[in-house]
């Protein structure tokens, strides 16, 4: 079955779209296979444009109230508008976590899981309910339907770029010997790590696999981080299955410790409490015994994040009738930016052994695939000036997410908005949010961008850590200023490059002129 089968409407004229603090505007709404497309039916023409198609210049009184030529006529549209192209949206069907709508109305009320609210003022019920049908099909489609999303039909118009090896793997330490092992080739030795991993150079393929039984989803240690400082490293892997009967894997004992050279002992930060620790070894999980893991220290560095605490930090902050005290004691009961605390201290912690101390550390919570990739990340950031910058983000994101095995199918198959999003902590919203906190402490640090081997700590004190509101509170935040700044800077990145455009034709036009009259003159 086709997912245009799901489709009962393809199209719908006459649609009224309304946003937080902006104004209605008119469009057209397309339902395809995996978008929700709104494109707005006329475009505001900005004074300028208007000059340009009768021939005749902008008067200099208005220029001067409006700073660049953009008038704001009584009752007509902002300034905001006129600098804008027809508007359009692309919204993926995935990303609507809810759709609301009332009977016999129709008003469809969409919450996503990006935190946009949108409200479609609809000709017609039959229409109404039409739409509001297909989207509800087409936004959950099973994990048995998977290879019809739209990650396997899209087709990129640009070329691809070489991958760069540190997409796939770290880049090796060094000091020690370490080796790149195919030896999950097969993704059967762990189905949730990457078909390469970096590993100790002494380190057998048998001992690997041997290692990975012994660790939780097969999660064996593998290298994150080398510091070009210290030569200390970054590892990360699940918990060990020790139990209640103190199980031990000689092969993973000997793995560990190929990683230690010189006197100084390695540090595992366990990111559950004791209490948890003690829960899971009594389901066949547990923490590394001292008696068996001489060269490691063991630290436990709990990460609070319950199961619901993002949903209750949304709710409170979606609640437009509280009170200022009543909105900040949910906000607290709920936990999540004390979340956001305990990820950026432990992150500071890592960054601190591997940097200051000269320590190698093993992180590692329960399964290794959420919070222990989240405080590894967030340390590497802290270290690593490459990895702030665009490029170096998206490869960190490649490597210690995607690689990595965090489960995004199912920790982000409900939003908050939905009674299911309970029950799956968005953990790499956590993460951006620390990499929010971070970038919000220095935020000139580095405006132009020079390459700089500088590292960058954060602020972990409880008040430095700030609520980001242009993300949590999308639905109350009026940004309609920052929203016009950043169409005049498009607008004169635009400029520029076209003047840019107009400077090169202009010389390679100069060019060929100066290339004739050098003719003419040997003919003479």
């Amino acid at each position: 079955m086709e997912l245009t089968d799901y489709i009962k409407v393809t199209r719908v004229d006459k649609v009224f779209l309304y946003e937080s603090h902006q104004p209605r505007i008119e469009g057209t709404l397309v339902v395809s296979s995996y978008n929700l497309i709104f494109s707005q039916s006329v475009a505001p023409v900005t004074q300028e444009r208007s000059a340009e198609l009768h021939g005749t210049k902008p008067n200099s009184n208005d220029i001067s109230k409006t700073g660049r030529g953009h008038s704001c006529e009584e009752g007509g549209t902002s300034q905001t508008q006129s600098l804008q192209k027809p508007k359009e949206i692309w919204l993926l069907h995935r990303m609507i976590d809810v759709v609301e709508r009332r009977s016999n109305s129709t008003m469809l009320y969409l919450k996503c899981k990006d935190l946009r609210w949108l409200k479609l003022d609809i000709p017609g019920v039959e229409t109404c309910t039409a739409v509001a049908d297909s989207i509800n099909v087409l936004k959950r489609l099973t994990s048995e339907e998977v290879r019809m999303c739209y990650p396997f039909y899209y087709r990129p118009l640009f070329k691809n770029h070489p991958r760069s090896p540190t997409r796939e793997v770290p880049a090796l330490p060094i000091k020690g010997n370490w080796r790149i092992s195919n030896v999950n080739k097969d993704f059967l030795v762990c189905p949730s790590y990457a078909r390469t991993v970096v590993v100790p150079q002494d380190t057998t393929d048998e001992e690997i696999i041997e290692s990975a039984q012994f660790r939780e989803n097969g999660r064996f240690p593998v290298l994150a981080y080398s510091s070009s400082v210290t030569g200390a490293v970054l590892l990360r892997s699940g918990q060990p299955l020790v139990g209640p009967t103190g199980r031990r894997c000689r092969a993973d004992e000997t793995l560990l410790s190929y990683v230690i050279s010189g006197d100084k002992k390695g540090l595992i930060i366990d990111l559950r409490s004791i209490k948890q620790m003690e829960a899971a070894r009594a389901k066949g999980g547990g923490l590394e015994p001292e008696l068996h893991y001489t060269l490691w220290k063991k630290i436990n560095k709990r990460v609070e994040l319950s199961s619901d605490s993002y949903v209750k930090f949304i709710d409170a902050c979606c609640d437009e009738t509280l009170s200022m005290d009543k909105w900040l004691l949910r906000v607290e009961s709920s936990g999540w930016l004390s979340a956001v605390k305990d990820v950026m201290q432990n992150a500071c912690l890592t960054a601190q052994c591997l940097h200051v101390d000269g320590v190698s550390v093993l992180v590692h919570g329960t399964f290794g695939m959420d919070s222990t990739l989240a405080v590894s990340s967030l340390a590497q950031i802290i270290l690593e000036p490459r990895l702030r910058t665009i490029n170096g983000f998206q490869e960190l994101i490649e490597r210690e997410w995607l690689s990595a095995g965090h489960p995004f199918q199912s920790r982000y198959a409900s939003g908050p908005f939905s009674s299911k999003g309970k029950d799956n902590p968005p953990t790499f919203i956590l993460f951006i949010d620390c990499v929010f906190q971070e970038e919000e402490r220095l935020p000139l640090l580095n405006p132009l961008y020079e390459p700089l081997d500088e590292v960058t700590w954060p602020s972990v004190a409880p008040q430095s850590i700030q609520l980001w509101s242009a993300f949590y509170l999308r639905k109350t935040y009026n940004n309609s200023h920052e929203r016009l700044s950043e169409e005049i800077i498009k607008q004169i990145v635009e400029e520029d490059r076209e003047a840019t455009e107009t400077v090169k034709e202009l010389q390679k036009e100069l060019k060929r002129l100066q290339t004739l009259k050098e003719l003419r003159d040997l003919d003479l």
